[in-house]
């Protein structure tokens, strides 16, 4: 794999771990401090990379002098102790879904920055690319009609200003160390910056200083302190694949490429959560398979084997994707801990819908991909056809516990049930409008009108087909 290459992997694989970031916060929000989870997941993630980043630091027969420990001590101290303060500040003020949006335009800094310090070159595209993500955050925040506090993004705007410095700066010893290297000794020095911060902060003279300039997140903070063996799981989470691996990433990814494309990973991570375009991935490339499979068999197509073979493991790559996203989908729902979101995930497991989610999990996810993900498996055009045959049937599954879910539990102000729609029960008023439960089965003639749908669908396909494939 040349080195371009790898680089856009590095940019793919940060974007997806750090898209799991705010969740994983989110499970953990209430047990650790802002800025005790700020410290801990560095300081962890720092001393879990230290092997990795030695051995690296010995293959480039790079050494430490005076002037890179003051390198990484500047460069820790902007990431960790400026940059993360200042996003944790700034959420104090304004909602996080605005500061996250805010923070996901740090590519424009960075291409500033980079063209300034690294003199890379700014072309026609990334000035395009850059308006276009100006406009997408403009629209989401929607600053005309949303209530928003200046403090709250102007510290936004600072803390992404501050991540783009310390990316840039990164970037120009990465060459000599390596990014593992760069990446943990940032992450060792700015937490230990953080620690000794905090530490003042429980002294009297630091909180009232803290307390005097406004930091009151940094006053008594705990450390190591009172953390409950439940979050231990979240923690380690955080600390190793988060931080640990996510920043590695894009480290390696600013490494491999330049400044301006490994900031794509912020452009990337918001767009990240579709699960109907993930789904759609599987699934369209399985009916493909299957078409493809069913023309070869009737001697209207030509298809090679080892088409066939490459388009079977694009499938289980699409299927792992898939599996992620459900994954993201599900504890997107269940880590506010809400009544009403731990109601729809218990039906989701274990309620009228369960059938429908665990098919699509075990044969239309795990299943597939277990058969696919072996090469020999691959050059089966059978197995291959199963396996395609089974992801279509899984994703058709998803369909209907996506739909059938949300509806298990209405959340419908004004009434606690499903309406009954009539005039008399209008009439009668809220009492009679809305009942406790609703039921449907479909008839007859609702049946027969969905067979014959897909009938023509498929009827239309294969006449198409043998009228447009004439060779």
């Amino acid at each position: 794999m040349n080195r371009s290459r790898s680089g856009y992997v590095y940019i793919v694989l940060c974007a997806v771990i750090f898209s799991t970031m705010e969740v994983m916060l989110k499970t953990v929000h209430g047990v650790f401090a802002p800025m005790q989870i700020t410290c801990l997941r560095f300081l962890v993630g720092g001393i879990l990379l230290i092997p990795f980043a030695s051995r690296s630091m010995k293959k480039k027969n790079a050494s430490l002098s005076r002037k890179d420990i003051g390198f990484f001590a500047l460069s820790g101290f902007l990431c960790v102790v400026i940059a993360m303060s200042l996003y944790q500040m700034s959420v104090t003020y304004t909602r996080a879904s605005i500061v996250a949006v805010i923070f996901s335009c740090n590519p424009i800094f960075v291409t500033v920055f980079a063209h300034l310090f690294l003199h890379e070159d700014i072309h026609r595209n990334h000035i395009i690319a850059l308006i276009l993500e100006l406009t997408a955050a403009l629209i989401i925040i929607d600053p005309i009609h949303a209530t928003l506090d200046p403090t709250g993004s102007v510290l936004a705007i600072l803390s992404a200003v501050m991540f783009a410095l310390y990316s840039v700066f990164g970037k120009k010893r990465t060459p000599r160390f390596g990014g593992i290297a760069v990446t943990c000794l940032s992450f060792l020095f700015g937490a230990g910056e953080l620690v000794f911060i905090l530490l003042f902060g429980r002294t009297a003279a630091g909180a009232s200083l803290y307390g005097t300039v406004g930091l009151n997140l940094f006053i008594d903070v705990p450390l190591f302190e009172n953390i409950p063996a439940s979050a231990i799981p979240a923690l380690l989470y955080i600390c190793c694949i988060n931080s640990a691996a996510g920043f590695v990433c894009h480290m390696m990814a600013m490494e491999k490429t330049s400044a301006q494309e490994a900031s794509l990973i912020f452009f990337l991570k918001p767009i990240l959560a579709p699960i109907f375009v993930a789904s759609a991935l599987d699934s369209g490339l399985a009916l493909l398979v299957l078409a493809l499979l069913g023309l070869r068999a009737r001697g209207v197509f030509e298809t090679t084997d080892e088409l066939l073979t490459s388009l079977a493991g694009l499938l289980c790559t699409c299927i792992a994707v898939d599996a992620y996203f459900i994954g993201c989908e599900i504890l997107t729902t269940a880590y506010n801990g809400t009544e009403g979101g731990m109601a729809v995930i218990n039906t989701l497991l274990f309620g009228g819908t369960a059938p429908f989610f665990w098919f699509e999990v075990i044969c239309g996810l795990v299943i597939p991909f277990c058969l696919l993900v072996f090469a020999k498996n691959r050059r089966n055009m059978k197995v291959v056809g199963v396996a395609s045959a089974l992801v279509v049937a899984g994703v058709f599954c998803k369909r209907c516990w996506l739909m059938f879910t949300g509806f298990a539990v209405p959340n419908i102000v004004g009434g606690n049930g499903i309406t009954l729609g009539t005039t008399a029960a209008q009439a009668g008023g809220a009492a009679d409008m809305w009942t406790l439960m609703g039921t449907y089965a479909p008839t007859v003639p609702e049946i027969v009108l969905t067979v014959g749908i897909f009938a023509l669908g498929i009827c239309a396909f294969t006449v198409l087909c043998q009228k447009l494939l004439k060779k």
